[in-house]
C-alpha cells in the first residue's frame, strides 16, 4: 500500500498509465494536465498526466507547460480519489479550481474516462495519512 501523493504513488500511478491502452480516438490528441493539492501532509503537492500519441504518463512534481492545472485541498483530492466527491461537483462548489483551457479538458475526455478504470486498483491500495501529521 503506498501512501496518497507519496513517490510510490505517483510510481504505482505512472506503471498503470504506461500499461493503459487508450481509446484510438486520443491517439493524436496530446495534453498534460497538472495537479495541485494544497494542505497535504508534506505541504502543496504536484504531480502530472501527460497523454501524447496514445499513451500517458504520472511523473512527480510540476509539468513545464500544463495545458490545464486542478487546484484543490488535501480533503478534497483525496475525497475524489476514494470516490467519495464527485470531481464536477466539487468543481461547480468552488473546490476545485481550474487554470488553463477547459476545452483541452473537454477533448480528452474519453482517455481520462479509460484512466479511470486503469487506477481503480492503485485507488484501491491507497492509504490516506491525517493531513495534520507529517509523513
Amino acid at each position: 500500500m503506498a501512501d496518497f501523493l507519496s513517490a510510490e504513488w505517483i510510481e504505482a500511478l505512472d506503471t498503470a498509465a504506461r500499461a493503459a491502452k487508450l481509446p484510438e480516438t486520443v491517439a493524436a490528441l496530446s495534453i498534460t494536465v497538472e495537479q495541485v493539492v494544497r494542505d497535504s501532509p508534506d505541504g502543496e503537492a504536484h504531480y502530472h498526466l501527460r497523454i501524447e500519441d496514445g499513451r500517458a504518463r504520472v511523473q512527480p512534481g510540476p509539468a513545464a507547460s500544463p495545458d490545464l492545472r486542478l487546484f484543490a485541498d488535501y480533503d478534497v483530492a483525496a475525497g475524489i480519489q476514494r470516490g467519495e466527491v464527485n470531481a464536477q461537483e466539487a468543481l461547480a462548489a468552488g473546490r476545485l479550481k481550474v487554470q488553463g483551457r477547459f476545452a483541452h479538458l473537454l477533448r480528452v475526455d474519453d482517455a481520462l474516462r479509460a484512466l479511470e478504470d486503469v487506477f481503480a486498483p492503485v485507488r484501491a491500495a491507497t492509504t490516506y495519512p491525517d493531513p495534520g501529521a507529517s509523513r
